[in-house]
């Protein structure tokens, strides 16, 4: 049989352990005779492994030191009573180090009902397990599980018809003592916070029989600590502070979940000004991870989540909460991360996150700042290999437009989102800057959501963008979206606006592209644009502006005046220019001009109307007070040109005069058309 380790001896109604041997653990040396610090009983601390609590009191069941692991608080001092976890297991090579103790919270008080009981009593005997003194009997019923006590098992008695008598256990289910039995009433009741475990015998007051039944009208409730777990493993727990440390300034321990807090290969480092107690919530599983808590004292703290190599986790000491169920555990996932902080600036609303079934899920992510609300995704938040000091600058700046409005962190690195902090908590679209929305206002926020505004854009003005619209994202470029009106101007579909583009008092619906030197300005597209190189549509502004369904603009091509309504349809290309109204009517009408084409006025009539297609090339101009209506497909050619009068074409030709449009032609065989 291999010599015990070390013994318990009586130090003043405390038990203290006192080393029977030589021997060396984690690189520290115990000698014969040592005494270490204090123990419940011969449960706590291991006697066939190296273990070994160097200072400190673990004077409470339920916690146990064993394999490499090693105590040392630096101090002996007895804590309070305080409720227990039902088991914690430090082991590995484990090292607590400073003044703490593990705790857990009280159960509310639970009215019992007969499923809990059952038929008979159990006897008292002292070393003997509980079920194996279980006895029948018809004047008593007995509680079927024992009851986790420590430190604050109560029972609580208001019938003075019924008697109970506990019997105490200790954490496996040996029976150590009993009670009296105690009558019931007002203000009655049994404390147990000095067992690790109970079993209840309850019987009626003035004898007879008792079925489980009774045990409603009986009426009695149990408060107990919460069934809580933890499990240290190859791990460092260490508590500094700024002063001596008392029992009751020590850090607090916590867990308070059924589910087991797993610490695992990792390091713990509180610190706290001991003017109070601070309480640790580890309600985690932490695997190979640093952590560093600045508390906060007489508040709790949270560690809750998963948590896997994150090499620098953070804890503010605004970080106050006290998340402590299984839901809250799932709130919060870091793998692979380099730096994640926890703190109240972080991330704002972690009862809302709770409230609304979010999480937060960072995979290969480095955290050092955030502001990270839930996005109401059904999976999660979920941000991937990010580096979120690549947007740290403009965090929480408020739109000098939208005073509820703030940049926060997004899932896309070195971008923002826009996320109105209201009551409707709606998050709108990305944006890389905060100086291209500071001047923005909106109509509505979160139908914005899929557009992007780069930092080489600007948005200025009221609008309601809707769909997927990308506004910049060109290197060295300029781009600017103005709008003058009070009302939001609507973008509404797929545009994408670049490079130095301009675009003012125009509402966008469809799809586009604008860039370049491009410039949009008073116009209405409903339909599909494509500018760019230096093009212009630049008429002067109008109540009513004509809607443009089709605009295609390349080169040095210009639009510098419009009809007041009606529709637009039109490719210019080269230096093509119009320069007075234009109609082009519905049914596929479009108008085509390229090269050094001239559409221009002298006044303010219409120089063209088209019902059909009309193609201009090669220098072909209608210019100071002629006009023409074309309806069929017509090429103007050549030197083609009109100033003066009106002319009317019917058909399909192709004209490079002016003379032309009065020369017989033979109708087209069927080969020629």
């Amino acid at each position: 049989m291999e010599c015990k380790k070390y013994e318990i001896i009586e130090d003043g109604g405390r038990k203290r352990i006192r080393s029977l041997r030589d021997f060396t653990v984690q690189d520290r040396h115990v000698r014969i005779g040592d005494l270490g610090g204090y123990v419940y009983d011969d449960k706590t601390l291991g006697q066939n492994c190296p273990a070994w609590i160097f200072s400190g009191s673990l004077e409470y069941p339920g916690i146990h030191v064993y394999d490499e692991a090693i105590v040392d608080m630096g101090s002996n001092e007895a804590y309070e009573t305080d409720a227990r976890m039902r088991r914690v297991l430090i082991h590995g090579k484990s090292r607590i180090m400073g003044m703490m103790r593990f705790c857990t919270g009280k159960t509310p008080e639970a009215v019992q009902n007969p499923t809990g009981y059952e038929q008979g009593y159990y006897e008292g005997y002292a070393g003997v397990p509980f079920k194996a003194a279980a006895r029948e009997a018809s004047d008593r019923v007995r509680s079927k599980a024992m009851v986790w006590s420590a430190g604050a098992g109560k029972v609580i008695m208001p019938n003075e018809n019924y008697e109970i008598m506990c019997n105490k256990l200790d954490e496996d289910g040996i029976t150590l003592a009993t009670t009296a039995w105690i009558k019931g009433g007002a203000d009655v009741y049994i404390d147990l916070s000095d067992a690790a475990a109970f079993v209840l015998n309850v019987r009626k007051a003035g004898g007879g029989d008792i079925t489980p039944a009774d045990i409603t009208e009986a009426g009695f409730s149990i408060q107990s600590p919460a069934q809580a777990r933890m499990d240290v493993n190859n791990t460092i727990i260490s508590a500094s502070y700024d002063r001596s440390a008392t029992p009751g300034t020590a850090l607090k321990i916590f867990n308070s979940s059924p589910d087991t807090a797993i610490l695992d290969n990792s390091e713990i480092r509180a610190f706290y000004g001991a003017t109070d107690f601070a309480s640790l919530v580890l309600n985690c599983e932490l695997y190979r991870s640093k952590v560093t808590a600045t508390l906060k004292p007489g508040n709790f703290h949270s560690l809750a989540g998963t948590f896997i190599d994150v090499k620098d986790l953070i804890i503010k000491n605004d970080w106050i909460n006290n998340l402590y169920s299984s839901l809250q555990r799932t709130r919060i996932t870091a793998t692979d991360c380099e730096t994640l902080v926890l703190s109240a600036t972080v991330i704002p609303d972690i009862s809302d996150l709770h409230a609304k079934n979010g999480k937060l899920v960072f995979k290969g992510c480095n955290v050092p700042v955030g502001i990270f609300y839930y996005d109401r995704n059904p999976g999660g938040n979920v941000y991937t290999d990010i580096d979120f000091s690549k947007a740290s600058e403009h965090l929480g700046k408020t739109l000098l437009e939208q005073e509820q409005t703030i940049l926060v962190s997004s899932n896309v690195e070195g971008m923002y989102r826009l996320y109105r902090n209201a009551d409707d908590k709606v998050f709108g679209m990305l944006v890389q800057d905060y100086a291209s929305v500071e001047h923005m206002g909106y109509g509505a926020l979160e139908s914005s959501y899929d557009s992007v505004v780069y930092s080489d854009c600007v948005l200025d003005g009221v609008f309601n963008i809707i769909g997927c619209n990308v506004f910049g994202g060109t290197p060295g470029g300029a781009s600017k979206v103005h709008s003058t009106s009070p009302d939001p101007v609507e973008i509404d579909g797929n545009f994408r606006v670049e490079g130095n583009a301009q675009i003012e008092d125009t509402p966008l619906k469809g799809t586009g592209y604008i860039g370049d030197n491009a410039e949009l300005k008073n116009g209405d597209v409903k339909g599909y644009i494509h500018m760019q190189d230096d093009a212009k549509y630049i008429p002067a502004k109008v109540d009513v502006p004509q809607r443009i369904q089709r605009l295609v603009m390349l080169g040095n091509s210009k639009v510098l005046k419009q009809t007041s309504t009606g529709r637009f349809a039109a490719e210019l290309r080269d230096n093509a220019v119009i320069n007075a109204k234009v109609i082009v009517g519905s049914g596929g009408s479009a108008l085509y001009m390229s090269g050094d084409t001239v559409l221009e006025r002298i006044d303010e009539s219409n120089v063209l109307s088209v019902y059909g297609i009309v193609r201009m090339r090669d220098k072909a101009t209608v210019t100071k007070t002629g006009y023409i209506a074309i309806y069929g497909d017509v090429e103007l050619v050549g030197g083609f040109n009109i100033s003066a009068g009106s002319r009317t074409i019917y058909g399909k030709h192709v004209i490079a005069s002016p003379d032309d449009m009065n020369r017989p032609e033979l109708p087209p065989t069927k080969i020629t058309w």
